[in-house]
């Protein structure tokens, strides 16, 4: 095993610092319309789902696509398919974002009496 040289530390730290600043910069709202495409695996179903227009769902999957340096869905004749990447990361986004969904749901106060 080789062991790593100061300037090998530094670039792995440089790396790593890199990553976390890509995903502290991705817009949360990619993830909703990522799931709306695994959802509908149509451009045209998930912008009616998310009521954008299919230019901004194409704007925002190119966008997601260059953050995640994945390309997410592939086109068929009558679908877009997800990557395997798509489908690894599908079930974590989709429960992040039931939980956001959870955490901003206003809860009534209870009474005391």
């Amino acid at each position: 095993m080789k062991a790593l040289t100061k300037s090998g530390i530094e670039n792995c730290r440089d790396n790593i610092r890199r990553e976390f600043t890509e995903i502290r910069m991705v817009d949360l709202n990619l993830f909703r319309v990522f799931d709306a495409m695994m959802q509908d695996h149509t451009v045209r179903a998930a912008s009616r789902r998310l009521s954008v227009t299919p230019s901004a769902v194409s704007h925002a999957l190119r966008r997601l696509r260059q953050s995640l340096r994945d390309e997410l869905f592939v086109s068929t004749e009558s679908s877009m398919q997800p990557t395997r990447r798509a489908l690894e990361i599908a079930p974590i986004i989709r429960e992040g974002l039931e939980k956001l969904e959870l955490a901003l749901v206003r809860k009534e106060p209870t009474s005391h009496c």
